[in-house]
């Protein structure tokens, strides 16, 4: 097994996760997100109110119903016809095929819970960043031989950590 091309691959696959969002959103969440009915209508959607208009003495105040926040949850209520809660047609519990890859998974778990915070930041500047290992080295403020050994390190327990089996 080479471990260059198993790094490699996480990587491909930590760009793609990292690009279509996670966690991932679905089309009608994000139609959800932006439409114009979960705007606060106590507020304007601009999450305070002018003091003078609920007859306080302060500038402004917080809204009380979003909280500040602008935006107000959908209820959804058996009188009416709620667009929230229009199925999609995606597959119930579909998943991206971005997010199937069982090597990379494996990876990025032995990367997050074996190797130490400075193997981490090489390795994530390794194949996360673009250039030669002698600017990454500097961009990290570190020896070019450190690098390199701090990479070989995360290399060898990546590569240990793959190959052990569970029983």
């Amino acid at each position: 097994m080479d471990i260059v091309s198993c790094c490699e691959e996480w990587a491909r696959w930590l760009a793609q996760r990292n690009f279509h969002g996670w966690p991932s959103k679905t089309v009608l969440g994000r139609c959800l997100d932006d439409m114009p009915t979960t705007k606060c209508t106590t507020c304007n959607g601009k999450g305070r109110l002018q003091g003078h208009e609920v007859g306080s003495t302060h500038a402004f105040l917080t809204c009380d119903v979003c909280k500040g926040k602008g935006k107000v949850p959908m209820a959804s209520t058996a009188s009416k016809i709620n667009p929230a809660m229009i199925a999609s047609t995606e597959k119930h519990g579909y998943i991206p095929k971005v997010q199937f890859n069982f090597l990379a998974h494996k990876v990025d778990l032995v990367v997050q819970n074996t190797l130490t915070q400075k193997q981490k930041r090489v390795f994530y500047t390794e194949y996360g960043e673009p250039g030669t290992q002698y600017k990454k080295a500097c961009m990290l403020n570190i020896a070019r031989s450190t690098y390199s050994e701090l990479l070989g390190r995360a290399h060898e327990r990546i590569k240990k950590n793959l190959t052990i089996r569970i029983s």
